[in-house]
């Protein structure tokens, strides 16, 4: 079978943009024993180049990747989501 072509993204700055997230959502964090009013953001209408720092939850179509507080996620060039672990998970 023949691979896919990687589609590159369009570029974006480091913040997102506003159309991009979709509003919030109450999320219990274990590692923080609380409940945090967490940003939602479509998956769809990041750019290359966005910065989020946790909590965040992006969303799809089919998932949710969840980002905890602290975490860091970078959209790359070809719109994966990049976590960079942060916070002190037990």
């Amino acid at each position: 079978m023949k691979k896919p072509r990687l589609e590159k993204i369009v570029r974006g700055s480091k913040k997102p943009t506003n159309d991009s997230m979709t509003g919030f959502r109450d999320v219990y964090f274990n590692e923080i024993k609380n409940t945090i009013k967490t940003p939602t953001y479509s998956r769809n209408k990041l750019k290359y180049g966005n910065v989020i720092t946790g909590p965040a939850l992006i969303e799809e179509h089919a998932s949710i990747t969840v980002v905890p507080p602290d975490d860091k996620l970078n959209v790359d060039q070809y719109g994966n989501l990049i976590i960079e672990l942060m916070s002190n998970l037990e």
